[in-house]
């Protein structure tokens, strides 16, 4: 991996939710969030993948997701075929 950009790691966790709530995005930490959309929650994770001593690790260090004002789940919201 040397001289390489280091590959971004992306994990996402989804369930149903029993009941749909009115939500806002949060961020849980700087590299992490969850959401709703309609009745399914969403969790993204992100880190960065490094190479030390010849051993692949995973850091969260200095890795941030810049989350989207945008992301508002209304009471109300189904989603077809869920």
């Amino acid at each position: 991996m040397s001289g390489e950009a280091p590959p971004i790691m992306l994990i996402m966790a989804v369930t149903k939710i029993q009941k749909v709530h009115q939500s806002l995005l949060e961020v849980e930490q700087a590299n992490r969030w969850m959401f709703n959309v309609g009745e399914l929650r969403f969790w993204l994770y992100v880190g960065v993948g490094k190479e030390e001593k010849g051993k692949r690790t995973f850091s969260e260090e200095d890795v941030f997701l810049f989350p989207q004002s945008w992301c508002f789940n209304a009471a109300s919201s189904k989603l077809e075929g869920v």
